[in-house]
């Protein structure tokens, strides 16, 4: 049974001992078919539940079932649930409307915008101000920032004087000086024989733990989000200024090309805005792009049009790809995306042929119509369920979305779980008092520095032994860490020590199953919960020293994996374990499954005890570019061959996992998963995802150093390998970013654009 995944089914088996679900593992494994065919539908958030469970649970309960099954439709179903029980009110946000606001205001209330990605109230601020007879020098605004907040409060006092209006935007960007917005807010602006009636003190901020509270519950509070889908966006730019004034429309002097480029345009503004709800699939880093960047681009596009003979499609692709909406992107992959997708609505073809696609379906094209009412009716006509595929992403995106959406609103519940047991239950205490001791049981001790120095000392001809010796320092430290904050926590449980703010964060991250803040500062990059965590922590270790006999040590790991699966006595944990492995009878043949386990933990003992392994686990590196250089820099010396010429030639091999034999030069690599594509076996390139599988298991690749100007050219994606899916990073004080290892090239029978416009990427490990 390949179609449930491992987590999903660990999750059958501990929903089963719930008195509802009694029965449930045994009924699921005898009717797979119907399961399957729940998994396989595309609405299983409308579709009956097999029976008998569909009569015996209730709905709450049945979205338990769906949670397990298909967690990417669990918003919808959570929808229709409330739709059912309080009515559809509840899931339809109101219209935005200020004029309504304003009257719940007064002078000693701040008005206070909550930003969100892509809209901008300032717009229609202005215009409101303008209505009321506050434009002009009626109304001031300051964006605030370094040393802007002198400034703030002497407009603040000049205005309480004169009855006008501020504008504070950006306000979580001054964090430092918000405890002196509070002290006005609460002391100055509330005086009513200083400050005159007409006075209104606005605010913009995103979302901020820095913002006073105060203010917040004394504030009116306004939210105005951004069109939600590629239908809505559309038809909001070409109803906002300047699109729709007509003098406007009609002022260019070439008036199908015009017509062509702004509607491609709008396009392109939509496309860039909605790819963020895909996550690092979509942009690496969720940029705020908003209606001021396409203003200022129509308005630059009309311009050139009118001033040049030919259409400078170069100086508009480099005006608007790099300056108006490239200078927000500060990720290079973000920016070559977004040069890809600016590409397919800025080419000779968009203006030359008629309803040119902008999407491989055909469904979404430039329409030829010559007046602004036609662009409308042609926009009011899109589909409100937009495909994945306009966006140049697989249709596996969508899932992709759903499940990040739900893990999100999961995330959220989790957060408001009350810390006190109710009922017989075991105390919260007690809770973290068993974890804590299981996990310090796990946790081998540290390695012996000076002993793997002797077996592996530096030498000049092996860079690996020095990488090897900096990857045991780094693991110590963090096991360290982990060790001596789990004593902490038991000892501050019975009162022996203060429970300070570190290990309250301790006490709590435990208690929701995510990594502590403590352990994360000193860990390799990690998006895992605590348990997946803790496994693939001590997986790491034993990649490095392996000391026991092979038999008893995959006994013991199958049963510390296990364990942190499931949080249960040992008694119905051993049952557990053992349908657990049961099952695999069913999905596949245990012997693989446990052949597979042995090769793996064989790769681990392998470096202290045996040496250097044939294939390196890329992904158990702490720091994974220390392991890159240290592969090129055998290679520099082995050769004498500058180190700054080298890089590296990249050959995906036949075998998935291991290898007979060293390369004479360079590494064999595996552990790494591709997103938004996969590799196919049969003809040796990149290809389309199948349907329902979001990520798939990348074979050996053989990393061999050469001289970096003797490569040749070939067609291939340079696909960046990121060490966990969030894909952002930072640029740490190595110079290397704190996500990004490398960019891979792979083999591809299609254009690269393809490629980058499906966001794929590699990654060293997945969430859970």
């Amino acid at each position: 049974m390949g179609w449930l995944s491992e987590k999903s089914w660990a999750e059958v088996v501990r929903v089963s001992d719930l008195d509802k679900f009694d029965g449930f593992m045994k009924d699921f494994k005898s009717n797979l078919d119907d399961w399957k065919e729940l998994y396989d539908s595309p609405t299983p958030h409308q579709d009956k539940i097999p029976e008998p469970w569909e009569l015996t649970l209730n709905d709450i309960e049945k979205l338990i079932v769906l949670r397990i099954i298909r967690p990417d439709k669990i918003i919808p179903a959570l929808q229709n649930y409330i739709v059912k029980k309080m009515g559809k009110a509840y899931v339809e946000p109101p219209t935005f409307d200020l004029a309504r606001s304003f009257q719940d205001s007064n002078f000693a209330s701040p008005l206070i915008f909550v930003l969100s990605p892509g809209a901008d109230p300032m717009n229609v601020l202005l215009k409101f101000a303008e209505e009321k007879g506050m434009s002009g020098p009626g109304l001031q605004t300051i964006s605030l920032g370094q040393g802007q907040g002198p400034i703030a409060a002497a407009m603040i006092d000049k205005a309480i004087e004169q009855g006008t209006w501020v504008v504070l935007q950006n306000c979580h960007l001054a964090s430092s000086w918000l405890p002196t917005l509070e002290k006005i807010c609460e002391e100055v602006i509330p005086d009513p024989e200083r400050t005159k009636s007409t006075f209104r003190l606005w605010l913009t901020s995103y979302p901020s733990p820095e913002f006073p509270v105060s203010v917040l519950q004394n504030g009116v509070k306004m939210t105005n989000e951004p069109p939600k889908g590629l239908r809505a966006n559309l038809l909001r730019s070409y109803l906002n200024d300047p699109i729709s004034d007509t003098t406007f429309f009609h002022g260019c002097n070439k008036p199908e090309t015009w017509k062509k480029l702004l509607f491609g345009l709008c396009f392109f503004h939509a496309l860039v805005q909605e790819r963020r709800k895909f996550g690092p699939l979509g942009w690496n880093i969720p940029y705020e792009f908003n209606e001021s960047d396409l203003r200022i681009s129509v308005r630059q596009q009309q311009m050139f049009l009118n001033d040049y003979d030919e259409v400078p499609l170069e100086a508009l692709t480099y005006l608007i790809g790099e300056c108006n909406y490239g200078g927000r992107v500060t990720d290079d992959h973000d920016r070559r995306l977004l040069n890809s997708l600016l590409e397919n609505f800025y080419n000779q073809d968009s203006i030359q042929k008629s309803h040119y696609r902008y999407s491989s379906s055909g469904s979404y094209y430039c329409p030829d119509s010559e007046n602004y009412q036609g662009y409308l009716e042609y926009i009011k006509g899109l589909p409100f369920i937009v495909s994945p595929e306009v966006f140049g992403l697989h249709e596996n995106a969508d899932i992709t979305k759903d499940q990040q959406e739900t893990t999100q609103l999961f995330d959220g519940i989790l957060t408001t779980l009350p810390r006190q047991a109710q009922g017989g239950a075991r105390s919260t205490q007690q809770i973290i008092e068993d974890l804590a001791s299981d996990i310090l049981s796990k946790l081998p001790p540290d390695f012996n520095l000076e002993d793997v120095q002797g077996k592996y000392p530096v030498r000049y001809e092996e860079s690996m032994n020095t990488v090897l010796f900096q990857e045991l320092i780094r693991f110590n430290r963090l096991t360290s860490v982990v060790r001596n904050s789990l004593h902490d926590v038991l000892k501050a449980i019975k009162g022996m020590v203060v429970m300070s703010a570190e290990l309250e964060d301790v006490f709590d991250s435990m208690m929701v199953g995510k990594v502590p803040v403590m352990w994360a500062a000193k860990s390799y990059p990690s998006l895992k919960p605590m348990g997946s965590y803790v496994s693939d922590l001590i997986a790491r270790l034993q990649f490095f020293k392996v000391s026991r006999p092979i038999g008893s040590y995959v006994s013991d790991l199958i049963a510390r994996l296990q364990f942190f699966k499931v949080s249960r006595p040992i008694g119905s944990y051993v049952s557990d374990l053992i349908a657990r492995l049961q099952f695999f009878k069913v999905s596949r043949p245990i012997g693989s499954y446990v052949s597979d386990l042995i090769a793996r933990l064989q790769f681990f003992k392998t470096w202290i005890n045996d040496g250097m392994p044939t294939v390196f686990w890329l992904s158990g590196f702490y720091f994974t570019q220390s392991f890159l250089t240290g592969s090129l820099q055998n290679y520099a010396r082995r050769y004498r061959i500058p180190i700054d010429h080298l890089g590296f030639e990249f050959e995906v091999m036949d075998q998935e996992s291991e290898m007979d034999t060293k390369p004479n030069d360079g590494v064999y690599i595996r552990g790494l998963f591709m997103e938004g594509a996969r590799w196919s076996r049969q003809t040796k390139v990149i290809d389309e995802s199948n349907p329902k599988i979001l990520f798939d298991t990348v074979p050996v690749i053989w990393f061999k150093p050469g001289v970096k100007a003797d490569f040749k050219a070939k067609q291939s994606y340079e696909c960046p390998v990121y060490k966990t899916s969030a894909r952002r990073g930072v640029l740490s004080t190595t110079g290397h970013s704190t996500n990004f290892v490398l960019d891979i090239q792979l083999p591809s029978d299609r254009p690269h654009t393809h490629w980058i416009n499906r966001g794929v990427a590699m990654l060293c490990q997945l969430d859970d």
